[in-house]
Parts: C-alpha cells; structure tokens; sequence
C-alpha cells in the first residue's frame, strides 16, 4: 500500500509538473490574464467619470460603480464577450491533449509497463481538471482585485436591478445583492469547476480523437453550434435572448443567453461527467489506444 501511495504520489507531481510548467499553460494564462487586465483598464475610467461626486439624495444611483457590478462576468461589454467564447480553448490547449500526443509518441505503452493503467488514467484527468479550473480562475481574481483597487464596493441595490442586468434567473442572485463578495467566491469557483469539467472531458477524448486539432475545437464548436441554433429556436418561440443549452455560457452572466435552468444545468454537467467516465473506463480496457 505504501509502494502503492508513493507511487501515486510521484505521478501526480510529475503530471503537474508537466502541466504547469508547460509553456502552453503559461501563454493561455497569460492570454486569460490579458482580457481581464484590458476588461479593468477600459470599465474603470468609465465608472470614475461617471459616478457622482456627491450624494444629492437618497436614492442617487451608485450601484452601477460598485466594483462588483463592473466585473468581467456581470459587466457586459465586447471584452467580456471575445473572453468568454476563447475561455474553453484556453482552458484546454495547455494539458487536455497530452494523453493523446504522448499515446501518438507511444509514451503510454512504456508507462502501462510500470504502473497501472487506471492509476495513469485517473491522474490525467485530475490533472486536467485543475489545470482547467486554475486557467477559469485566476483570471477572474485578477480581474476583482484590480477592480476592487480603483472603484468602491458598494453593496448593490435590488431596485437598482435595470442597471446591473443581475435577475433571479441568475446563479447566485440572492447572494449578489446581500454579500456581494461571497458571490464573487461562489461564480469564480462555479467557473473553474465548469472549465475544469470541460478541460477533463476533452482529455478523455483522446480514444477517439484523429488529431489535436479535432479533439480540442470540434466539441467546442459543436457546442456553440448548439447554442446557436438554440438561440434562433428560442427567438423564434418569443424568446428575448436566447436559451443556453451550453455548461460554457454560465460564467458569463451578463452574456447573450438566458442562464440554464439549474436542473438542466446539474444535468448538462453530469452527462459530461458520465461521458468522461464512460470514455476513461474504455480506454483503461486493454490496448484500446493502439
């Protein structure tokens, strides 16, 4: 068991090794960090320009300043748009195609001699899974505490709902207009666990994938597809926006797509899951990879 656990151990901190000083997982960071730095410079002298002085009165408007309603999910704008639709790609260029290059490379074969295979499975995954979850957050947290800087945290007003575009068919609504920073915490997490889900099941990908190309953009174009076609459906019923049939749209808030409903959001997330799952469990049968 102890020969077990530390080689377990060593295979993990190779694995992350691999990935995070991959100069990929630098360079989409850093990409991610570059929307969020350029998406603070642009909101930032605006909201100062424009926010009141003084307060002439008891119900002048501040709400729209306040650091929370100009953040990269809740504040719409181009910036925020271009990001969140290049999010998926960033989140899984860095490691999601390692098991199928280092099978192409007939790295596996060597590594399925010395440890087992679910063990080498189970810790590409994982891996995976931070890699695109930390890609998902820090971001976003540079993004808040460059904001947090400059413009004050007002806590926002429910009445003032028309400027801020936060409704309760929003993730976390209730939080945002009592503890506006606990739902900074809960959307932030709420992203790196949905990137990370997206960067796992692309590396599971990798049995049926032809090339690196196809495994990483075809599900991230078939799913904005969807969104597509489920957004000229939904205008088309009546709909103002659009519904999102995607797990990619719910980091953005403010974005062109009505939230998922929980329920089909759980379900969306879980079918992944169970994707993941079901592809992981067929490759660690045999030589299915050759």
């Amino acid at each position: 068991m102890a020969i077990y656990t530390d080689q377990t151990r060593a295979l993990i901190t190779s694995e992350f090794k691999k990935a995070l000083s991959n100069p990929w997982f630098v360079i989409c960071v850093g990409v991610a960090c570059t929307f969020a730095i350029a998406q603070a410079a642009t909101v930032i002298p605006q909201a100062l320009e424009q926010m009141p002085t003084k307060i002439y009165a008891r119900y002048t408007i501040l709400t729209p300043y306040s650091c929370f309603c100009q953040w990269l999910p809740v504040k719409q704008s181009s910036i925020s748009e271009v990001f969140f639709l290049t999010m998926p790609l960033l989140a899984t260029i860095p490691y999601s195609r390692s098991l199928f290059l280092e099978n192409k490379a007939g790295y596996c074969n060597q590594i399925y001699i010395r440890i087992p295979r679910k063990m080498y499975l189970g810790t590409k995954l994982f891996v995976s899974f931070c890699t695109g979850a930390l890609i998902g957050i820090i971001p976003l947290v540079l993004n808040m505490i460059i904001l947090a800087c400059f413009l004050p945290a007002y806590l926002p007003e429910i009445y003032e709902v028309l400027y801020i575009g936060i409704n309760s068919e929003n993730y976390f609504s209730f939080l945002f207009y009592t503890y506006p920073i606990l739902y900074v915490t809960a959307y932030t997490l709420l992203s790196g666990l949905i990137y990370g889900v997206w960067a796992t099941f692309i590396q599971s990908l990798a049995l049926v994938a032809t090339n690196q190309i196809v495994l990483v953009a075809f599900p991230f174009v078939s799913m904005y597809l969807l969104n597509f076609i489920a957004r000229r459906v939904y205008l088309f019923m009546g709909g103002i926006k659009g519904m999102g049939l995607s797990i990619l749209n719910v980091p953005y808030s403010a974005g062109p797509f009505d939230q998922c409903p929980p329920l089909l959001f759980i379900s969306l997330l879980g079918f992944f899951i169970v994707l993941t799952a079901l592809n992981t469990f067929f490759m660690s049968k045999g030589d299915v990879l050759q």
